[in-house]
């Protein structure tokens, strides 16, 4: 039995401690009152972002992502910086690789860290690399995976059940006319980068992945989306072993396209999903958020929505008393508009108990979202802080982005009404 759903068998309780099965609503405008515990922009002449971060056990984060020199420079190259609790810079890596080379995940090995990222030559085929990197930020092994019929996209990395090697995923992108189209990709690597298997994800006529994560049992989380055969993108979910076998995976048709981008895992297994799905009339993307059971069926569902393109990527899931945080990115429609990021704070049943927004200089988009030392929730993403002459939204040159890092406060303690004596603490 799933705590808390039983009660809504009971006509006489509250309708706030019932769980509807789906709701769609409109969100507010953008408030940019909410407190931080620190902000931070990091940049200089070129283009800076954080796609992702890991925080240590002092409280410390190192923060990694990607950089260009300057304004015309159109290459990407490693960036890893290193912020003591408060945020105050105590290093920083600027990789000068002679050609394209991202920095998308970030995950603690050992003493040090490891990273992924994508490699891209003009005389090759693009491909995906693991670094590992020392406490002190030296790196101490590069490794590079590459697929001679295709290109790799890196997506995610994280250790295997016996923390001594990597799952990495991937997505792959044929070159040869005729091939089927894209498909994800699992790797299994050994602690030197050495791969041990390879397992390729096909069920639907082009499958994407987004998201790979662990789910603290020996198994792991795919996210992604499906191509089904009437042409819809529809949202993916897997769940594997250790040896990259499906245990189970699930479809969710919802609109004209749809994908999941993140999982969060409540202490009974059941976990909460997040992603974006966009109407049928082909109108602007709505977060969209689930919570499902241990074998993804769909407990209850909801759309947020208003004149942003609104993507739910990721969720923490507070697992004492059943509430959730959903780190929204809204990006504008208009120029009129500010790229913001929002934290949503659900309740036990998913109704929306209260909504901060956060922005910085022209527009910040949040992207990774962890829980800080004292249970703050920290993001990580960029932000655009010079002018652009773009005619539009997605046209706004790179350059003008810097790194984006904050901490919202930790949220109340909450006492869930619908579950007599529950209490949590802070986190």
């Amino acid at each position: 039995m799933i705590p808390g759903y039983a009660l809504a068998r009971d006509q006489d309780i509250p309708a706030e401690c019932r769980a509807s099965y789906e709701e769609i609503e409109t969100l507010k405008s953008p408030d940019f009152t909410a407190y931080t515990v620190w902000d931070k922009i990091y940049g200089e002449k070129g283009m800076d972002q954080f796609a992702d971060f890991l925080v240590l056990p002092d409280g410390a984060i190192i923060a990694a992502g990607s950089y260009t020199k300057d304004e015309s420079d159109k290459t990407y190259r490693p960036l890893i910086v290193k912020f003591d609790p408060k945020g105050k810079t105590a290093w920083e890596i600027r990789e000068d690789t002679p050609g394209f080379q991202s920095v998308d995940r970030i995950v603690a090995f050992g003493k040090g860290f490891a990273v992924i990222g994508d490699v891209k030559d003009a005389k090759r085929q693009d491909g995906i690399y693991l670094a590992l990197f020392d406490e002190q930020g030296k790196k101490t092994l590069s490794k590079q995976i590459l697929e001679p019929s295709g290109d790799l996209d890196a997506k995610a990395v994280v250790l295997t059940p016996d923390g001594n090697g990597f799952i990495v995923a991937a997505q792959y992108t044929p070159i040869k006319e005729g091939e089927a189209g894209q498909y994800g990709v699992i790797y299994r690597l050994t602690s030197s980068g050495e791969k041990v298997w390879r397992r390729a994800y096909t069920p639907g006529m082009q499958t994407m992945f987004n998201n790979l994560q662990s789910l603290g049992t020996g198994d792991y989380a795919l996210t992604g989306d499906v191509r089904a055969e009437d042409g819809r993108q529809v949202g993916w979910l897997l769940r594997i072993n250790g040896s990259g076998a499906i245990q189970w995976q699930r479809t969710y048709p919802r609109g004209l396209e749809s994908s999941l981008f993140s999982v969060g895992i409540f202490d009974n297994k059941t976990m909460i999903l997040s992603g974006r799905t966009r109407p049928l009339d082909g109108g602007r993307w709505a977060a969209w958020v689930m919570h499902v059971d241990t074998t993804g069926n769909v407990l209850w569902q909801r759309y947020y929505t208003n004149d942003y393109n609104m993507n739910a990527r990721q969720v923490l899931t507070h697992p004492q008393d059943g509430r959730s945080t959903i780190l929204l990115d809204a990006q504008a429609f208009t120029l009129k508009q500010q790229t913001h990021t929002r934290l949503l704070i659900l309740s036990p049943r998913g109704y929306l108990m209260n909504a901060e927004d956060f922005s910085e200089s022209m527009g910040g988009r949040g992207l990774t979202m962890r829980y800080g030392l004292n249970g703050e929730r920290l993001v990580s993403g960029y932000t655009q802080t010079r002018l652009s002459e773009a005619e539009k939204p997605e046209d706004i040159e790179e350059s003008v982005f810097d790194g984006w890092m904050f901490g919202a406060i930790s949220l109340e303690p909450y006492k869930d009404p619908c579950v007599p004596g529950r209490m949590t603490t802070k986190r």
